[in-house]
C-alpha cells in the first residue's frame, strides 16, 4: 500500500499533502459537530471564514509586494495558491481556468476541490455542506470583498455541478486593504 518515502515523485508527494489538505477540514468539522454540535461549529466556521480571508488578503498582498492593479494580478497569485492546495482545473495539476472579460471583470472555474473531493459520499447526498456554504464560500466573499472585488457564485461542485463558478469583478473604491 505504502512505498518508502524516498520512491515517491514529487508530484505524488504534493498529491498526497493536497488530498491531507482537504481530509483536515472534514476531521476537524467532524469532530467540532461532536464537541459542540452542528450549530456551533457553524457559528465557529462563519467566524474562522473571517479571521482566514483577512490574513489571506494580507499574506497575498505582502507576496505581491505591491497593491494589485487589477484582477488580472490578483488571478496571478491566486493561481500560485490555488495549485498548492489543489482547487484545480479540468485535470488533475492543471489551475482553474480563468475567463477575463476585461483586467477588472472575468469568471473562474474550480473543477477539482479538496474539501469537497474528501467528503464523505453518505454527506455528499445530502447537497451542499457546511464546509461549502458556511465556510468556503463565506472565504470567497470575504476575501474578495478585502481585494475590491465583487463575487457571484453560479455553479457548485456540492449541488451537483461540474465546477464551482464564480463572477468576479474588482472596483476599486470597495479594497479593504491599505
Amino acid at each position: 500500500m505504502f512505498k518508502d518515502a524516498k520512491e515517491y515523485t514529487t508530484e505524488e508527494l504534493l498529491h498526497s499533502c493536497q488530498d491531507f489538505f482537504g481530509a483536515v477540514y472534514w476531521a476537524w468539522y467532524e469532530v467540532a459537530v461532536r464537541v459542540v454540535g452542528e450549530e456551533k461549529a457553524n457559528a465557529i466556521l462563519i467566524e474562522l471564514s473571517e479571521k482566514f480571508a483577512a490574513l489571506e488578503a494580507e499574506t497575498m498582498q505582502q507576496l505581491w509586494g505591491r497593491p494589485f492593479q487589477n484582477l488580472r494580478e490578483i488571478t496571478q497569485p491566486l493561481d500560485v495558491i490555488h495549485r498548492m492546495v489543489a482547487y484545480e482545473g479540468p485535470t488533475r495539476g492543471s489551475t482553474p481556468i480563468w475567463s477575463m472579460e476585461n483586467e477588472n471583470k472575468g469568471y473562474e472555474k474550480i473543477y477539482h476541490c479538496p474539501i469537497y473531493a474528501t467528503t464523505p459520499n453518505e454527506v455528499k447526498e445530502k447537497g451542499p455542506t457546511a464546509l461549502c456554504t458556511v465556510y468556503c464560500h463565506s472565504i470567497g466573499q470575504k476575501f474578495y470583498g478585502r481585494m475590491g472585488c465583487c463575487i457571484e457564485q453560479d455553479s457548485w461542485l456540492s449541488k451537483g455541478q461540474s465546477y464551482c463558478g464564480f463572477r468576479i469583478e474588482r472596483k476599486p473604491e470597495l479594497i479593504q486593504l491599505s
